[in-house]
């Protein structure tokens, strides 16, 4: 989920290393099936299969809109493939939750390398002139915004941020120290390299909310604010003219925030406009009616940074009551569960940056669901890893996933 840039062009599609692997994930699902493995570890509760449902039902709703409503329904369709496909590697992620230690420890690994080589990068670019190297042109600001691998620098800083109050949270408490105290020093300073005000604004309020909810993890977010707040004043000294938008972490008047308000104002008039309330105007559509405008002059694609805005305009009042309706049963079950915490700590920051910058179809956001799906009551992490004839009391799920320790 981390290398969304590179891609082969395969009949006219950009094909990305998540959709590979997703397809892979669908063949691991259909294996499961054929081979008519029921094993307790690898089910979803019924709540969950009812928010895939409901997901199904939209992505088949919005399918359907793409092609009556679409100026170009095989772009549209790419790109739902693109979503569909990391569907499926949500499901596989939901039935695999033996190997979420793994998924945990890699993801924050990863989400710490990449933090270093944005802050890397970006200094080779600012201070040495070498550009075009894992970072882009603010469009609207000037200087450069890191990316690293992702396919801009906003969709790497939604990572940072989930992936930062991963290490903060440490689900499972698999995470070792050093390398939670690595991301915590690491995670807010890159986010600031790549230019995007919403993920910094997201990622301090996941660390308040990691604090209220989470004890254990009140002095990792001391410990962030110290170690991240000296910095950012030699940071803004730094000849960046970039992160001059941080001086106004609000601003919707001028700058990016300004055109994504422009577009948005546009995307809800075109919609309202259409008298397709219902069924919406196609996935991913926008950009086939109206040109990117932080860069006018290169006649690129438009898109849509807002996430219910996107989801209204593309599919419609059905595809928001699906997805409202999916959202729901999925949060409502955890927040039963006793996980209202971890629900809100990571739901709200996300809920944050996706208004600014929209990573529905991403595998991002589809990992995060996959894990919210495959969460079980009944399921102990103990009972998963102890050996047979072990006398430890069994605990609730929410033990399990938060707070029990690995055997």
């Amino acid at each position: 989920m981390f290398v969304t840039r590179p891609a082969i062009d395969v009949a006219g599609a950009n094909v990305r290393f998540e959709v590979v692997i997703g397809l892979i994930c669908a063949t691991g699902l259909i294996g499961d099936l054929l081979r008519r493995r029921r094993v307790p570890d690898r089910s979803m509760p019924l709540s969950s299969w009812v928010s895939l449902s409901l997901v199904a039902a939209w992505l088949i709703g919005v399918a359907i809109s793409s092609a009556f409503n679409s100026p170009q329904p095989a772009s549209s369709f790419s790109v739902l493939i693109w979503c569909g496909v990391n569907v499926l590697s949500a499901v596989w992620v939901a039935q695999h939750s033996e190997a979420w230690r793994t998924m945990i420890r890699v993801g924050v690994a990863v989400n710490l390398v990449c933090g270093i080589l944005a802050i890397a990068l970006w200094s080779l670019a600012t201070f040495a002139g070498v550009a075009d190297v894992g970072v882009q042109i603010d469009p609207a600001y000037g200087g450069y915004a890191s990316y690293v691998a992702a396919l801009e620098a906003n969709i790497l800083a939604g990572l940072l941020c989930l992936w930062g109050l991963v290490a903060v949270w440490n689900p499972r408490r698999v995470l070792p120290t050093g390398l939670r105290l690595l991301s915590i020093a690491v995670t807010p300073i890159a986010i600031f390299t790549t230019h995007t005000r919403a993920a910094l604004v997201a990622y301090c309020v996941g660390l308040i909310l990691a604090a209220v909810f989470r004890s254990e993890a009140r002095r990792l977010v001391v410990a962030s604010a110290l170690l991240a707040i000296p910095v950012f004043p030699v940071l803004l000294t730094s000849g960046d003219v970039g992160f001059s938008k941080f001086l106004d972490l609000f601003d919707t008047a001028t700058g990016t925030g300004g055109l994504r308000e422009r577009v948005n104002a546009g995307a809800l008039s075109e919609w309202l406009d259409s008298g397709q309330l219902f069924p919406g105007l196609g996935f991913n559509s926008f950009g086939q009616r109206n040109y990117d405008l932080t860069q006018p002059q290169l006649a690129l694609p438009g898109y849509i940074g807002n996430l219910p805005l996107q989801i209204v305009y593309d599919g419609g009042l059905l595809a928001l009551t699906l997805v409202i309706l999916s959202a729901a049963i999925a949060m409502c079950r955890l927040a039963v569960n006793r996980q209202l915490g971890l629900v809100v700590t990571f739901a709200v920051p996300y809920l944050l940056f996706s208004v600014a910058t929209s990573a529905l179809w991403f595998l991002e956001t589809w990992f995060f669901v996959g894990l919210a799906w495959g969460i079980h009551k009944e399921r102990t992490i103990r009972q998963e890893h102890e050996p047979a004839g072990s006398s430890l009391r069994p605990l609730d799920q929410s033990a399990r996933f938060i707070e029990a320790k690995p055997s």
